[in-house]
């Protein structure tokens, strides 16, 4: 019966002692996982689309202060740590669901530039997802995939809005 128990407890312990071994493992890992992706994490040299100065623009824009608000949340996320990206990531797009509601500027109220902010949109959910989930590689390739359709639909609303005189019958 004494050699019964004492295997037991030898079993016991070797198992308990494994287990505690690996947790640890995992902790450290994620914790390496956590300070390479932030030194690894690309997003931060995606540069931004800037408007040119021009004041047509400008006038333009100051007609949808959603635009603004919803700007500065997705431009912010290329500074945040990852971690808790997802948060910020909601905010995004309850700024662009309002964006998408508001009455848009004549001259920006076309097709190519509310589908643009459409595909954007769909470019969030998905770094939501990622960051859900916590699959960084995967959120790391939706967020440059997510600032590269930001930044042609800031493309697209600059040539429309630049463009906007120019007819098939001006040529």
């Amino acid at each position: 019966m004494n050699k019964l128990f004492l295997g037991f407890a030898i079993i016991f312990f070797i198992n308990y002692s494994c287990s505690t071994n690996s947790n640890k493992a995992l902790v450290s890992l994620k914790r390496n996982d956590s300070i390479s992706l932030l030194d690894t994490l690309s997003i931060k040299r995606i540069k931004i689309f800037q408007f040119p100065n021009d004041s047509k623009i400008d006038s333009v824009l100051i007609n949808l202060p959603d635009f603004s608000s919803f700007a500065k949340t997705v431009e912010n996320l290329s500074s945040l740590n990852p971690k808790g990206l997802e948060v910020f990531l909601m905010d995004a797009i309850i700024k662009c669901d309002k964006l998408l509601l508001s009455k848009f500027p004549k001259e920006i109220d076309v097709p190519p530039v509310k589908s643009r902010l459409k595909v954007v949109k769909t470019k969030i959910l998905i770094c939501k997802y990622y960051s859900s989930i916590n699959d960084i590689l995967m959120l790391e390739k939706s967020m440059k995939e997510m600032f590269i359709s930001y930044n042609f639909f800031l493309e697209i609303i600059s040539d429309t809005i630049i463009n906007e005189g120019i007819t098939i019958e001006s040529f």
